[in-house]
Parts: C-alpha cells; sequence; structure tokens
C-alpha cells in the first residue's frame, strides 16, 4: 500500500460507518497497518492470500481514458471518455461523443459532471472484497453520475441545444487489478432544452467502451503523511 495513502484511507473506513470489523491492509511482508473498529477477525481472515484491494492503495486518483462508441435513437457516433475518482468512490467525467461524419444528430455532444461508485470502501471496509479479483472490482465499479451537456445539432452551432443528464455504469477488468485494460458500458439519460420547443423529447443512449486506468498520488495524500 502506498504510504502516504494510509492515513486517509483510515479516515475514509471511520467515516464509512464500520461496525464490528478490522480494517486491515497487508504486504508482501505481512499485516502493514491496521485500523481496529471491533472483534478481531480469525486468523484465516487475517493470512488472506489478496486483501481485497487490488492495488486501489497504491495512489488517491483513479484516472481513466476510454474510448469506444455510442448508440442512440438517432444513430451511432465515437465516443471519448475521461474520468478522474478519489480512493476509486467520488470523481468527474468529461464524455464527447462525435458523428465522425455521418448522419447521426446531434453531431458532437460534450458532458461534464460527476460521478459516484459507492461500493468500494464500504465493501472492503466490511471485509466483502472475498474474490474473485474480477467480481469484486466489477462490483465496485457499479456508478451514478450527474452532468450537464451541451449539443451541435446538424445546422447549428455547438451549445445551441443543452441539458442535464443522468447515468448509470459498470465496468469489467481484463486484468488482475485495478490499473490496466477496462471494458466500460454506460446507460445515460438526457433531458435538452432547446429554444422554440416547449418539451424536447428525453434522449436515451447506450456507451460501450474499451479503456485504460491508472493510479496517481496527489499532493493531497503527500501532505497527509509527510
Amino acid at each position: 500500500m502506498n504510504q502516504h495513502a494510509r492515513s486517509l484511507v483510515a479516515a475514509l473506513g471511520r467515516a464509512a460507518g464500520v461496525g464490528g470489523t478490522w480494517l486491515t491492509v497487508t504486504t508482501g511482508a505481512g499485516p502493514a497497518w491496521a485500523e481496529p473498529t471491533g472483534p478481531a477477525p480469525d486468523a484465516r481472515e487475517v493470512e488472506s492470500p489478496h486483501d481485497g484491494v487490488y492495488e486501489r492503495f497504491e495512489g488517491d486518483l483513479d484516472l481513466g481514458l476510454a474510448l469506444g462508441g455510442e448508440l442512440g435513437g438517432a444513430g451511432s457516433r465515437g465516443l471519448a471518455w475521461l474520468s478522474a475518482h478519489y480512493f476509486s468512490m467520488l470523481g468527474t467525467y468529461v464524455y464527447y461523443a462525435d458523428a465522425l461524419g455521418g448522419g447521426a444528430a446531434p453531431v458532437r455532444t460534450l458532458a461534464v459532471g460527476v460521478d459516484l461508485r459507492p461500493a468500494f470502501i464500504p465493501r472492503w471496509a466490511e471485509n466483502l472484497e472475498q474474490g474473485p479479483g474480477w467480481f469484486d472490482l466489477t462490483v465496485d465499479s457499479m456508478s451514478v453520475g450527474l452532468g450537464a451537456f451541451w449539443h451541435q445539432p446538424h445546422s447549428g452551432s455547438f451549445g445551441e441545444q443543452q441539458g442535464l443528464e443522468g447515468s448509470v455504469g459498470l465496468g469489467f477488468p481484463l486484468s488482475s487489478g485495478a490499473s490496466g485494460p477496462w471494458l466500460r458500458v454506460r446507460g445515460i439519460l438526457r433531458w435538452p432544452e432547446t429554444l422554440g420547443a416547449r418539451h424536447p423529447p428525453t434522449e436515451a443512449a447506450v456507451g460501450l467502451m474499451v479503456g485504460w486506468n491508472v493510479l496517481a498520488t496527489t499532493p493531497l495524500a503527500t501532505a497527509a503523511n509527510p
């Protein structure tokens, strides 16, 4: 585990409202740090071959880049997705879709918002990350997003249409840890506001992507444990 992240992880564990568990992080040499919050687990739990973290404490910032396609009622578009999540939980995203010269409408869409992955810290704190790794990482990747978007319609200018969007997402890791390649799927509902339209229709789309995630350590984690 990244030494700079320890004190921040302890605070996150306490904030998760853990009861009757021990928060334990291990290294190759054995237990490296523990934050007791209740009765100690038995020896089988302490000696587990994995700690349920899957590299996610190697840095406090989980950065993701994914490329793929968006399928919607008006056709298909190429898309790019950028995200940054603090301790793989709360983060922000940027979403860009482009018709790439095809007939899909709108021609372009840019969206920004916040994204919450609520499962990781509570599941880890309650010792529910028991494997297999692909299952734990998939469950923990479930997310809910809320943001704003701007469209460029055909024969129009960028931002002529805008509105709010809500989304849900799920990821499937292609490696044994949080860093590395992922497959991602995202369902999106958009509520546009268009000048002159009293009740613009709700838009629905699905994004299918393949991407890569990396972990980084920010000055915030470094300052917490100099």
